[in-house]
């Protein structure tokens, strides 16, 4: 059984050797540099840091979220 406290992480763009996962680019439409400077303005979510310095990933509860607070009342995310 999963555990409901472990958040799911997700990559900015898909990895080469598994095309079909959850990424930010694909969930919310925006383009890799969009995503870096809305987070330099402070209006996206911040990836989690893993595994050493170079590796990130975003929670996908987080990116969610975002979603739903870019949507108009009363619109439905997925």
């Amino acid at each position: 059984m999963a555990n409901e406290n472990v958040d799911t992480l997700i990559r900015i763009t898909p990895a080469k050797r598994r095309p079909d996962g959850l990424t930010v680019t694909g969930l919310t439409g925006l383009g890799k540099s969009t995503i870096y400077r809305m987070m330099a303005e402070g209006k996206f979510p911040k990836p989690v840091q893993i595994a050493g310095a170079w590796a990130v990933r975003w929670r996908l509860s987080d990116v969610r979220a975002w979603m739903e607070n870019q949507m108009p009342a009363g619109a439905e995310l997925f």
